[in-house]
């Protein structure tokens, strides 16, 4: 278990029996499907590290957010901070953890400076990594937001040139095409065929 642990980063750094310690205050916890692992809003009286099985964090709208997978730690920053629970997580299938109390972390942490130095250490860089990660999605959405207002921009152009064409070429008023394109986003059928034959235009009569 200390190599699996090693490889967590909020425990990157420590030695062996700094990483025993911590294993010391650990006890086992089962989480069946659907099970609760935090609620939003609740103390942060503790933190997990899965061992097996998969976690989702949900948003209060209980919208999936993200999925968390082995090996890793749920809860530690609330434990630090000390604040509420931001985020609700629970069980997507059978999984298990290993569960450590705010009151015993904060003793072990207490009683060695050089742990507690290392571990805020590595809580400031997850910190960091995490508001990166933030930032990237932030600007991601940002663009497919400017890439989608382009888009309409264009479709709606293309739509104009399209009643122009009609009214020059094929002689239907564009109030008229207007209206049977309105029509047609009403009835929306289901196949586009059918969405043809029923509203076709005299597009035949085009010089």
């Amino acid at each position: 278990m200390i190599p699996v642990l090693k490889k967590i980063r909020l425990f990157n750094g420590l030695s062996p029996s700094q990483i025993r310690l911590i294993l010391s205050i650990c006890t086992s916890s089962r989480f069946a499907a659907g099970d609760s692992v935090c609620e939003v809003g609740t103390p942060s009286d503790g933190m997990y590290i899965l061992i097996s099985g998969e976690l989702e964090v949900l948003s209060d709208a209980d919208t999936r957010l993200a999925v968390i997978k082995p090996v890793t730690t749920v809860g530690e920053m609330g434990v630090v901070t000390r604040q509420d629970r931001s985020a609700t997580v629970r069980a997507i299938c059978d999984s298990s953890a290993l569960a450590i109390g705010r009151q015993s972390f904060e003793s072990i942490l207490r009683g060695d400076k050089e742990m507690s130095a290392v571990i805020y250490r590595n809580i400031v860089e997850i910190m960091c990594h995490k508001l990166v990660q933030d930032n990237a999605k932030v600007r991601q959405i940002q663009e497919r937001e400017w890439s989608l207002e382009q888009s309409l921009r264009e479709k709606n152009r293309d739509l104009s040139l399209a009643l122009t064409l009609l009214e020059e070429r094929a002689h239907i008023p564009r109030g008229h095409a207007e209206v049977l394109i309105k029509d047609m986003r009403v009835s929306a059928p289901p196949r586009g065929e059918e969405m043809a034959d029923e509203y076709a235009l005299p597009l035949g009569e085009v010089a």
